[in-house]
Order: C-alpha cells, then sequence, then structure tokens
C-alpha cells in the first residue's frame, strides 16, 4: 500500500480488497501504515512545501478505523 497513489490507498481501505496490492488482514501491517503516514504528514506539516492536509487526514483517519475494528 506504501507504494500505491494516495486515491488507491484510500479506495484499497475502504473497500478491504485483500490481495496483490491490497491490505494485509494483519492489524502490524495497518499499525505500521498509520504510524508512517501519520509521522510523514506531521513532517509535510512543517515545511514550506505544499503537500496538503485534506487526504492525508482522510487516509490517517480511515487507518484508525481499521486499526480500532481490528482491535475490538
Amino acid at each position: 500500500m506504501f507504494f500505491n497513489a494516495e486515491g488507491d490507498a484510500l479506495r484499497t481501505i475502504l473497500s478491504g480488497y485483500e490481495g496483490p496490492g491490497g491490505i494485509s488482514n494483519n492489524i502490524m501491517h495497518m499499525r505500521t501504515f498509520l504510524c508512517v503516514w501519520w509521522i510523514l504528514t506531521i513532517v509535510t506539516d512543517g515545511i514550506w512545501i505544499p503537500a496538503g492536509r485534506f487526504v492525508p487526514s482522510i487516509i490517517i483517519g480511515c487507518s484508525i478505523g481499521v486499526v480500532m475494528e481490528q482491535t475490538y
């Protein structure tokens, strides 16, 4: 999922597609994906390069939802 575009990552998370290029049902993979996106969003928010806030916040929110769903 790290090598997909942002829109493809959102579609993959929301559809729950499990296959080549899809998300793994493993909670550790989603936690890693969530942590990496969170850190990258924080870093790009503090620099002068426009990276957007809307789509990364949706990706982080979807990842948190998947992690919470798998946890409980």
